[in-house]
């Protein structure tokens, strides 16, 4: 395939793989080739994702949540999964730079692209309401430490324990974040409660 065609055929395939075998993945992932491809793949990914909260909605009888879900996947995501994918390549272009890497900035954005697969497992993922976030977190690390170690070519042990930490970060983050939500909630309903 040349540098600019995108097979839309290949991307289930490709979504396989990443997700299957990403060392084996990333360790022969083109560096260079663009931003289209791997574009792409990443609004699939996120339309993907999408698409399955929708489904996910409309399967628990919330039919009208599902349908803006749907509609939001289609109208939304596209233009939110691209701002972000660059933002968080240039997140991690900066943290590969200082670990080391000499990748340019199309490389990240092209691990960050294909990182994506995860989000429509993801979504599974957090249908488990506290161990999901964990595992989802989890998940992204392992994917970025890979990432590092394959393309970036950085040495496993500075990789890990980096990306362990900003993993536990981010873990500590989601668990304050839900103590914060299951209080609200819990306010809500003692004030219901007592309103009758």
């Amino acid at each position: 395939m040349g540098r600019n065609h995108i097979s839309v055929f290949s991307i289930p395939s490709t979504a396989i793989r990443v997700l299957t075998t990403p060392a084996d993945f990333f360790s022969t992932m083109p560096k260079k080739g663009g931003y289209m491809g791997p574009l792409v793949f990443m609004i699939a990914m996120g339309v993907s994702g999408g698409l399955l909260k929708a489904a996910i909605s409309i399967l628990g009888f919330n039919i009208l949540e599902g349908i803006g879900k749907a509609v939001a996947a289609i109208l939304f995501v596209p233009v939110t999964v691209t701002l972000f994918g660059f933002l968080a390549a240039l997140a991690l272009f900066i943290i590969w730079k200082i670990l080391g890497s000499r990748q340019s900035y199309e490389t990240s954005y092209r691990c960050v692209a294909y990182m994506s697969v995860l989000m429509p497992v993801m979504v599974v993922i957090n249908g488990f309401p506290f161990p999901g976030g964990l595992v989802s977190v989890t998940l992204l690390v392992i994917f970025i430490v890979i990432a590092g170690e394959k393309v970036h070519s950085i040495p496993p042990m500075r990789t890990r324990i980096v990306f362990t930490i900003l993993g536990l970060v981010l873990a500590i983050m989601y668990v304050k974040n839900d103590q914060t939500i299951r209080q609200i909630e819990k306010e809500k309903t003692y004030q219901q409660q007592y309103k009758r």
